[in-house]
């Protein structure tokens, strides 16, 4: 049968495009590129960027001429999405919009589906930013149930195991919580001085509310009475020159079923905020689709028929890519603060 109106390839893509209306929490950090390079390869070079400061002279003459380091270069296999839902026939002729007693059932039924690719989507995207910053990617090799790590984007030295003392040390005294609180302000400067001699600016720290916990209740055994107030009004945006970044974020792992923080427990990860000064991309690769035009990139949208019974149709939706960090010390990462040992 000819595809209906809706079910087009120009309308599906419409809808999805349509709910583009929401920033994700680690959205901002992340700006989506198109690769330059056809495949399912992402390929760059790594930079430091330079603070030396240009020579100086007057008015005449040319430019002097000064090469910039380059610091190596990355290749990384882009991850893809692909997902599908299926429009019964009888959703098709029978499901009323809410609220109706006429049958407008296709399009609510269409919009409705997209829009719950769309979340799917999101949250995909979503876990691919998160672990770019957490520097070590998981992955699912073709024919196993488990899933493997590797190393990603950030230098080994940005990844820091432990802290010289755990940020959830008992404090029996206030002279005890203020010298973990002074441990405390003590990482911070490392993870800053440590991004300032790569170029960069450490402006935010990103944790979740119970890593940010510990900071706090620090405080509270320190006798901060000032502060106290302000942290039961919602917990503390700013310490140490950094603004603190709360994520909450979690997602249904896909093979385990458990509910996983995008950002763990005692995980503390400094960065740039600027996103073009840390070099941060998350670059869209071809569509893997043999029906999508060449060098297609971004979201692939497609609908057809199903041809067994019971029939109806299916709208699908493929995505590829891979987040990118130029500068690989552009971010320093605290993997446990609650782990004593040193680093």
């Amino acid at each position: 049968m000819a595809v209906p109106l809706l079910l087009r390839q120009l309308a599906i893509t419409g809808m999805w495009e349509s709910f583009n209306t929401a920033l994700t929490p680690l959205e901002p950090y992340w700006p989506l590129f198109s690769n330059p390079v056809p495949g399912e390869f992402v390929n760059y070079d790594l930079v430091t960027y330079g603070r030396v400061r240009p020579m100086v002279n007057t008015r005449e003459g040319q430019a002097f001429s000064v090469e910039g380091p380059n610091e190596g270069f990355m290749s990384v296999k882009s991850k893809r999405w692909s997902d599908k839902i299926l429009i019964s026939p009888t959703e098709l002729r029978d499901w009323r919009a809410p609220g109706q007693t006429t049958g407008n059932r296709e399009a609510y039924a269409i919009a409705s589906k997209t829009l719950q690719l769309r979340l799917r989507w999101t949250r995909f995207v979503e876990w691919l930013r998160a672990e770019g910053f957490l520097g070590v990617m998981t992955f699912t090799p073709p024919g196993l149930d488990s899933e493997m790590d590797e190393l990603l984007l950030c230098s080994d030295d940005c990844l820091v195991p432990s802290v010289a003392v755990s940020w959830n040390s008992p404090a029996a005294t206030e002279a005890e919580a203020r010298a973990n609180l002074e441990a405390i302000r003590l990482d911070f400067e490392v993870a800053e001085m440590s991004i300032a001699a790569s170029g960069g600016v450490c402006d935010a720290v990103l944790m979740n509310s119970a890593t940010r916990g510990y900071i706090e209740s620090q405080m509270i055994a320190a006798g901060y009475e000032y502060l106290i107030q302000m942290i039961y009004q919602g917990g503390i945006t700013r310490f140490y020159n950094q603004n603190i970044i709360t994520d909450n974020e979690s997602y249904v792992h896909p093979l385990t079923g458990t509910v996983v923080n995008y950002v763990p427990d005692g995980v503390a990860i400094f960065f740039d905020t600027n996103a073009a000064r840390a070099g941060r991309q998350l670059m869209e690769c071809d569509a893997v689709d043999t029906g999508s035009p060449n060098r297609h990139t971004g979201i692939w949208m497609r609908s057809w028929e199903e041809p067994e019974m019971p029939g109806g149709w299916t709208i699908a939706g493929e995505w590829s890519g891979a987040p990118i960090i130029m500068n690989p010390c552009g971010s320093y990462i605290f993997e446990d603060v609650t782990n004593e040992g040193g680093t």
